[in-house]
């Protein structure tokens, strides 16, 4: 385990200057490891460092489909301004699962183009 004392001495503003550069050029998991492999120190102390400086970039959630996925609420509001209603009116929507709520969405999508909704 690395001391804030030990941390201090890996971090020296050069380093710091490295580092960022490397990241900046290439934000991936791959370049940690290959940042921590250089400086002699674990992957969680690089994105830690990383995260204090404020560029390290989390990796993103991806559902099965490999699709950064919508939250149930996205997919009411954009229900609700489909049918031009209020969403808090909408509220109960919230126990409806996403797979019948992405289904209405692109119902009522169909039929607002075949013009049979307005």
């Amino acid at each position: 385990m690395v001391t804030q004392t030990q941390a201090a001495k890996v971090y020296t503003n050069d380093v710091i200057k490295h580092i960022t550069a490397k990241y900046l050029a290439s934000s991936t998991p791959e370049t940690v490891k290959e940042l921590a492999k250089e400086l002699e120190v674990s992957d969680r102390s690089v994105i830690a460092k990383l995260s204090s400086l404020g560029i390290y970039v989390k990796k993103s959630y991806l559902n099965k489909q490999g699709e950064v996925p919508i939250p149930k609420n996205e997919y009411i509001d954009r229900i609700s301004k489909l049918l031009d209603i209020d969403p808090s009116i909408m509220d109960s929507m919230e126990n409806v699962t996403k797979m019948c709520l992405v289904l209405m969405e692109k119902r009522i999508k169909e039929l607002i183009e075949e013009g049979e909704l307005k």
